[in-house]
């Protein structure tokens, strides 16, 4: 019997030529017609008189397993004696001659990646393609250095790649990596990869198989954390340790692969997939594949995004020595919600244990950003500017989602804008070559919490009856002013959570949005933004589910103010004090302690049974704003702006001035009535 060996001479020696020295595999000929594999089985079935064809070949399930030629794999034996033969025929030569020790630590580095899929001929071929790009790389360098080489002749760093350390020393995208602000589990990550590749070509050099690992990724992080960015340098460092026949990266995202009808979603994931053979294939925001990422609601186009996940995890080999890499990107809750969901064999192609975090950058380090982006751009500003850059940065930190190196970028972007627009009068006669930025083109306002006090009162003159309120927000301005300027941080000092207690109407939604404006006016809130909900948005209808939904709702509201109406229906049942429980544990979190301002209001003595029944809610909210009912003269006085505002006149005579006053005084003893919004409320009826 022939050994597969000879039958493999046989079968490319059949017309080889001394000109097919770019690859004595002759990729011309394996890609014509039948695949190598069919041609292989059909030879051996001629060979041995067989008549048979296995399962992956044909759809005829009746066929006895006994007729199924099993073909067992190459050893690296085969496969060096292959090499050497077919090398033999052309010109190349192999330096020291066909037993060199390094032409055996190339077969042991091919060997290592057997396994259910290894293509044997085929992964011998692109193994010698490897080489030849080596061989290529090396004789451009030496021409340009001037030296003189023998153009045939394959060497030790051609057959096995260049030393690792030699790699890493001269790999410029590492260089650019260990640039970068920040990432130090990325860098780690990288490190332990490289000092795996060096583990392996010693173990090489010592005739021992390499340890080998998959190359597949997962990086998992917020927006603008530059995991787009470290994606295409980790390709290029893959391909720089000699751990990729290519080294090009293929970026895309989803709609790339979902298409409009049946069948062609597969053809296209499989086409993408194929263009990353010996590359890097990035598929960003990655979890928009799986259906439920994006409303909850399914829709006749989730079958698409199945198919193509399906076709994923069938098409992509995650075992070790594969010539390609894939990295999935995405938002870390959303990326976990898709591999516990979706294929199950997705969690086996991609290992999620080991992914790469990405977090959001420290203050420290959006300033080093923003001084790498002020350079890059030619320009320059002040340290007052840059200080008044970090303090936005800083309150934005506090949004979900926040933008990181993406916010500098826009930030920057805005002040330069500010800057073109202050300077174009002087611009047009003196033109500055050199601009400089103020920290007014970063923000206007930017002495805002320096003035806060004297706004304060200007935030309440439309409202009657709050002279209270308005003297206990006086005072927090006035201490958080004189710590700004003492340069003491005022946040431990003042409090970011209320219990608004008063009967309707008496401006506890409209106070709420005003304590908003003072917060942010004094540096503690990113947006003056009123986020409003009611109890019965929080508690879920279902158990385990509450939890769930206090956490959007304070995430929405991270650097805002959330208002919650009616909170004294948190004290109703099993499910709503299961939310106040929630609600107290989650605001002791880092994550939100004092950096949004919550607010609890309803009726008084509703809120004050609330506040009796749980001690924790109390503790965590100690200040308290009563709001009373207007008395009939502030309802008078405010019926009186609202028609006046509108070009109505009201005569003053005294008696008829009492007479609605007494009116208003009767009102007030309805359980119902709801001073300033009623008083309103008629007003438009008058002028109706």
């Amino acid at each position: 019997m022939p050994s597969p060996c000879s039958l493999m001479h046989r079968m490319y020696s059949v017309g080889s030529t001394e000109n097919d020295e770019a690859s004595p595999m002759n990729s011309a000929r394996l890609d014509s017609g039948k695949s190598l594999i069919e041609r292989l089985y059909g030879r051996f079935l001629r060979e041995l008189d067989l008549r048979g064809y296995a399962d992956t070949y044909t759809k005829d399930q009746t066929v006895s397993q006994e007729a199924i030629l099993q073909l067992p794999d190459y050893s690296d034996d085969d496969l060096r004696r292959v090499l050497v033969e077919l090398t033999a025929k052309t010109r190349w030569k192999i330096q020291g001659g066909p037993h060199v020790k390094y032409l055996w630590m190339m077969i042991h580095i091919l060997g290592s990646m057997r396994g259910p899929s290894f293509r044997n001929m085929h992964a011998l071929n692109d193994a010698w393609t490897t080489v030849l790009r080596r061989h290529r790389e090396r004789i451009y360098q030496e021409t340009r250095q001037g030296k003189h080489q023998d153009s045939l002749l394959i060497t030790k760093d051609d057959l096995i790649g260049p030393d690792p350390t030699v790699a890493h020393r001269q790999s410029a995208a590492w260089t650019n990596l260990e640039a970068m602000v920040g990432l130090e589990a990325v860098k780690s990550s990288v490190h332990s990869l490289f000092c795996r590749v060096v583990q392996n070509y010693r173990r090489s050099q010592q005739g021992k198989k390499p340890i080998q690992a998959p190359l597949n990724q997962v990086f998992l992080g917020p927006p603008g954390t530059g995991k787009t960015t470290v994606g295409k340098l980790y390709g290029q460092i893959l391909a720089d340790l000699g751990l990729l026949s290519g080294g090009k990266v293929i970026i895309k995202n989803p709609s790339d692969f979902i298409a409009g009808y049946v069948g062609h979603s597969e053809y296209r994931t499989k086409k993408i997939l194929k263009e990353a053979k010996g590359n890097v294939s990035i598929i960003d925001d990655a979890y928009m594949l799986y259906p439920g990422s994006r409303s909850g609601a399914h829709d006749e186009g989730d079958e698409f995004r199945i198919a193509v996940i399906d076709t994923l995890v069938a098409e992509i080999d995650n075992s070790p020595g594969s010539d390609c890499c894939v990295i999935l990107l995405g938002y870390e809750e959303q990326m976990q919600e898709m591999f516990r969901k979706s294929n199950a064999g997705l969690a086996r192609r991609f290992d999620l244990a080991h992914a790469i975090h990405f977090t959001d950058y420290t203050v420290d380090q959006l300033g080093q950003i923003l001084d790498f982006k002020l350079k890059g751009k030619g320009l320059q500003a002040t340290l007052e500017a840059q200080k008044v850059a970090l303090q936005m940065l800083e309150r934005a930190l506090e949004r979900p989602n926040f933008g990181n190196g993406g916010e500098v970028a826009n930030l920057l972007d805005r002040a330069q804008d500010s800057y073109n627009t202050r300077t174009a009068a002087v611009s047009e006669s003196e033109p500055s070559t050199d601009p400089i930025l103020t920290p007014e083109d970063f923000d206007q306002n930017y002495d805002r919490h320096l003035q806060a006090a004297a706004d304060c009162k200007g935030h309440f003159k439309e409202l009657i009856g709050m002279d209270q309120i308005l003297h206990q927000l006086q005072e927090y301005q006035t201490a958080v002013t004189g710590m700004w300027r003492n340069k003491i941080d005022p946040r431990p000092y003042i409090p970011f959570k209320f219990v608004f207690r008063g009967p309707p109407g008496t401006g506890k939604t409209s106070t709420a949005r005003k304590v908003g404006r003072i917060f942010y006016d004094m540096g503690f809130l990113s947006e003056a933004e009123l986020i409003e909900c009611s109890a019965s948005d929080i508690v879920a209808p279902h158990p385990g589910q509450t939890g769930h939904r206090i956490v959007n709702w304070l995430e929405r509201a991270l650097g805002k103010v959330v208002f919650i109406d009616e909170a004294y229906r948190l004290a109703d049942g099993e499910y709503e004090r299961q939310a106040v429980d929630e609600l107290v544990d989650r605001l002791t979190k880092t994550r939100y302690a004092q950096k949004l301002v919550v607010v609890l209001a309803g009726y008084d003595r509703e809120m004050a049974r609330l506040m009796q029944m749980n001690r924790g809610l109390r503790s965590r909210f100690p200040t308290e704003m009563v709001f009373y009912p207007l008395s009939a003269e502030a309802c008078w006085k405010l019926m009186q702006r609202e028609l006046t505002s509108v070009g109505i006149e009201i005569v003053e005579d005294g008696r008829g001035s009492k007479e609605v006053m007494e009116i208003f005084a009767k009102l007030a003893q309805v359980q119902t009535w709801a001073s300033a919004r009623d008083v309103k409320r008629l007003a438009g009826e008058l002028v109706r």
